[in-house]
């Protein structure tokens, strides 16, 4: 009995569980293999970055591969600055060429979804008067306010009629 207790160990049935559970749950199938993509991820604030993704009502972007490309296009730009230097034969450019052009990649898709957010946010606060006038006035004519909420939306167009569409 101890001998098989020291190889074995004594768990209980609910510890095993547990256990098993935890197991399958870290290695999910489609999951990445590799710790390097989650090592990234873990020192970005994903909350912020989904918080981004939300206000740009880009839905369908996750996260992860909204990180993972804005480090493909710090590689893009990393590689189009050695490829400039070489082509131009300045050799000395090189590491100026690979840093300056990677670090323009690493933040070109925070200047894409920042604009995004700008543009997302103008549109909304243009059609939000548009939108309030036909509520107020569909409930003034005894609609309740989810059904004034589901009118407006199939009368508009937009990412106000999206968030609305969202809300119901």
């Amino acid at each position: 009995f101890a001998v098989t207790v020291a190889f074995r160990g004594f768990r209980s049935d609910a510890s095993r569980l547990v256990a098993e559970l935890d197991w399958v749950s870290r290695n999910k199938p489609g999951q990445e293999r590799s710790g390097v993509v989650r090592r990234i991820l873990s020192g970005v604030d994903k909350t912020a970055v989904g918080a981004k993704l939300a206000e740009a009502g880009w839905y369908q972007t996750s996260v992860k591969s909204f990180v993972m490309s804005r480090f493909i296009a710090a590689g893009v730009g990393a590689a189009a600055g050695g490829l400039v230097s070489i082509v131009f034969k300045q050799p000395a450019f090189f590491f100026l060429g690979i840093t300056v052009l990677g670090v323009v990649g690493l933040v070109i898709p925070s200047f894409i979804i920042d604009s995004a957010i700008k543009k997302r946010k103008q549109a909304i606060a243009k059609r939000i008067p548009d939108l309030l006038d036909m509520v107020s006035t569909t409930v003034e004519a005894g609609t309740a306010l989810n059904s004034a909420l589901a009118t407006a939306t199939q009368s508009f167009d937009g990412p106000l009629a999206e968030e609305i569409a969202i809300v119901l």
